[in-house]
């Protein structure tokens, strides 16, 4: 029996919490990190990170194209960031949490699907994606974890 696909990823930012959460909840911007998302905008009179906000992100693999519509269920300033893609397998959370570490933030990516999708959508997500989906999206995280690093750790702070 198909399991729901999970993961985290952890990494080290030489940036304060706040700074780090500015750029993980401003999901305009996410396809700076990310290597599918191509851009993201917030939908149906939401304009920001906040909890019942809406957004869609067009994403990209190869030929493949589509549309992730979200909805935030977390957002603490500084703490935590997380949403839920809504689809056909119940949907998947994603989520940035941010620890004070060593003067700077450690940051975790997670997903986690609500369950494994059917039979049908997991032989066209295979065609698409291939054998291993999951660590695919683990790679992902990855990546997105070392872009948002570079543009934390490269971005001048406001003056005071």
């Amino acid at each position: 029996m198909a399991q729901p696909m999970r993961g985290s990823e952890s990494i080290h930012i030489d940036a304060p919490p706040e700074a780090v959460w500015n750029l993980v909840s401003d999901i305009t911007r996410m396809g700076e990190w990310s290597p599918e998302t191509q851009t993201a905008a917030w939908t149906r009179g939401s304009s920001g990170p906040d909890v019942g906000a809406t957004f869609a992100g067009r994403n990209q693999h190869g030929w493949t194209r589509w549309t992730g519509r979200c909805d935030v269920t977390v957002a603490e300033p500084g703490r935590k960031f997380a949403f839920v893609r809504r689809g056909p397998d119940g949907g998947a959370t994603w989520s940035y949490s941010l620890e004070p570490e060593d003067g700077g933030t450690k940051v975790t990516e997670a997903f986690s699907q609500a369950r494994a999708p059917l039979l049908p959508l997991r032989i066209v997500n295979r065609m698409v994606f291939g054998p291993n989906r999951e660590q695919m999206l683990l790679a992902g995280v990855r990546s997105t974890l070392q872009q948002l690093k570079l543009k934390a750790e490269t971005q001048e702070t406001p003056s005071s």
